[in-house]
């Protein structure tokens, strides 16, 4: 059984460096590492450099552009399916995993008799802040089943979608549903590729006993209230509004709520009387998001 650790990194060169170390001194380390750089302008290229020098288990996907954390996890998994690997460990480069993290998801994720009949499409980890509270931005999404845990790992939860900050890929699901869409550059990139997974019949688990932190500046989650707020990051927060309402206009009632969620938006744009030029952005964002069909953005 063959593993690859896979880490995507922008311009964050000593948070790089604390997970690529994290990853190196794991109980039960992968047996190749690849880290996808999204076209860093900080010294990142010249620290791989010397660490693929050092190392043969390293591999460095050197992207021409940012392609976001959708790009670039599409192309390092994509990297990892052709190396070999039978399970994929995803990583932020801004996650710090606790020294068994892996070795904890690999323990529930040798198949056995007992889940031959649905096998693991993926395993993912408990995900804290700094502090070491639970961080909202990674809370995974129980399954209806969710009560059904993993009968190798106690204090398991069955789940249907998780981010990608510390999830365990295995490799016949990603054959069965292809690769993340790159194109939805950042934000709900994860939740669309794990929701395909468990939607094509594998089950998935959150593993309590895995446990990694996420370095973020704050412990938040994104909300309607977050996304509408002043300064403006109009880049990610239009490709955060697509996004997520292309994805969930899929669920149960999903167009008329997605539908009722733009309305929201623009509302609120309104009564904080954001610039005419952020609300135009933030309604077409999510008109696109209505509209799009991103399966043809899927790629085997």
């Amino acid at each position: 059984m063959q593993t690859a650790c896979v880490i995507v990194t922008f311009n964050r060169l000593n948070l790089l460096k604390n997970a690529f170390h994290a990853v190196c001194a794991q109980t039960l380390p992968p047996d190749t590492i690849i880290i996808v750089d999204n076209h860093s302008t900080d010294g990142t290229s010249e620290w791989l450099g010397e660490v693929t020098q050092m190392r043969s288990d390293v591999t460095v996907l050197s992207l021409d552009k940012n392609y976001g954390g959708a790009g670039g996890f599409h192309y390092g998994i994509k990297n990892a399916c052709k190396w070999g690997a039978d399970w994929i460990w995803t990583l932020d480069d801004d996650t710090l995993p606790e020294h068994d993290a892996l070795e904890k998801l690999l323990r529930c994720g040798i198949p056995d008799t007992a889940i031959a009949a649905q096998e693991v499409g993926f395993l993912a980890s408990q995900v804290n802040w700094q502090d070491g509270s639970r961080h909202k931005m990674n809370v995974p999404g129980p399954a209806a089943d969710w009560t059904s845990g993993h009968r190798r790992c106690p204090e398991s939860v069955k789940i249907r979608h998780s981010s990608f900050v510390s999830i365990l890929l295995n490799r016949n699901a990603i054959e069965q549903v292809g690769f993340p869409i790159r194109e939805f550059f950042i934000y709900c990139d994860d939740v669309e590729f794990t929701r395909r997974i468990t939607s094509a019949g594998f089950s998935a688990f959150y593993i309590e006993a895995s446990k990694v932190r996420h370095l973020t500046q704050e412990n938040a989650g994104i909300t309607m209230d977050r996304i509408v707020a002043n300064p403006p990051v109009m880049g990610n927060r239009a490709y955060i509004v697509r996004n997520l309402i292309a994805v969930n206009k899929r669920e149960k009632y999903g167009l008329l709520k997605e539908g009722a969620r733009l309305f929201y938006i623009f509302a609120k744009l309104m009564i904080n009387r954001s610039p005419l030029g952020t609300q135009m952005a933030l309604l077409w964002a999510g008109v696109k998001g209505l509209c799009l069909r991103y399966e043809k953005w899927i790629e085997w």
